[in-house]
């Protein structure tokens, strides 16, 4: 009986765990959205941006890799515009046509 309990409580813990990712993408984008004051006017918004500050965030992870590497001959860092995307920097900030 005892190993039952264990097992099921483990099995609880793992999938408990699991829930959660693996990285701090949750915490860094909590912490994003209070430096800068994002704020998204829905939860679908919100997700989509998100998804493009992850993908920002893992770019600028390997460019700093390459940087320690010495391949590189600058760093990168999270700033206020990285929930948007290449083509939506280039529209609102560049004046470009994407």
């Amino acid at each position: 009986m005892f190993y039952f309990k264990f097992v099921l409580t483990l099995a609880i813990c793992v999938t408990i765990v699991s829930c959660f990712p693996a990285d701090n993408s949750y915490g860094e984008w909590n912490s994003y959205k209070t430096d800068y004051n994002k704020q998204y006017a829905t939860p679908d918004e919100e997700a989509k941006r998100q998804e493009i500050f992850n993908d920002n965030a893992a770019f600028i992870e390997a460019h700093n890799r390459r940087y320690a590497n010495g391949q590189v001959g600058y760093r990168l860092a999270v700033n206020n515009l990285a929930d948007l995307t290449n083509d939506e920097y280039r529209r609102t900030r560049l004046g470009l046509l994407g």
